[in-house]
């Protein structure tokens, strides 16, 4: 949790995001994905994505709703993240 408090602000695309974590968007329909929508929609703002990074790939440790909602408005949108490394370099 350290790492990624620490981790610096960033940006990657919905679809690197998903296809690194090797993960599928959730559908719009989906109710985490809708809560987001209606945040979004009111003008409130969604948290960074946290993401942790293995030597063999990554997850989403928080976030996939939010990563599924903007693949599913604009699959090339940027989203904040922040990225802590567990690689064992």
């Amino acid at each position: 949790m350290k790492r990624l408090k620490d981790a610096k602000l960033t940006e990657r695309r919905a679809n690197d995001i998903l296809r690194a974590s090797g993960r599928e968007p959730l559908p719009l329909n989906d109710p985490g994905v809708l809560k987001d929508l209606v945040k979004v929609a009111s003008g409130g703002n969604l948290s960074p994505v946290l993401i942790v990074s293995f030597d063999d790939g990554g997850e989403i440790a928080d976030g996939y709703h939010r990563v599924s909602l903007t693949y599913a408005l604009d699959p090339f949108a940027a989203v904040p993240l922040r990225i802590a490394s567990l690689s064992s370099a």
